[in-house]
This record gives C-alpha cells, structure tokens and sequence, in this order.
C-alpha cells in the first residue's frame, strides 16, 4: 500500500492579532511553493491564534 504525502506550510507570526494580510501572505506563499495546506500560527496574542488556508478553495467542509 502506498502512503500518500501530506505536505503543510506552517507561519509563525507574534503579532497582538492576525491580520488579513497575513492570510493572503500565506496563500501566496502556497501558491508560490505548489503545496496546497498552511497553518497560520499567532504566538503574539494573549492566547494562540491559528487559521488554516488552502491554495485552492475546497469544495467540502473541513475539521480540525
């Protein structure tokens, strides 16, 4: 059986909030790389923030 290769762009960013900038940072940076998941990671915050981004838009709902 063959395993399928999950490949995830994780950003870091310590800023007091996530701005939408960063989120189309993070979908360029997908586009550029050709991987299709990121995690947008915010330690800067009073607690963690995170939003997950795919390059394309996914036609099904998604959990984490």
């Amino acid at each position: 059986m063959k395993r399928k290769r999950v490949v995830v762009l994780g950003e870091l960013k310590a800023s007091q909030s996530l701005a939408k900038a960063y989120e189309v940072q993070l979908v360029n940076y997908l586009t550029a790389t050709g991987f299709n998941e990121g995690v947008l990671l915010n330690f800067g915050a009073e607690r963690l923030e995170f939003k997950k981004k795919f390059r394309l838009p996914r036609s099904e709902p998604v959990s984490l």
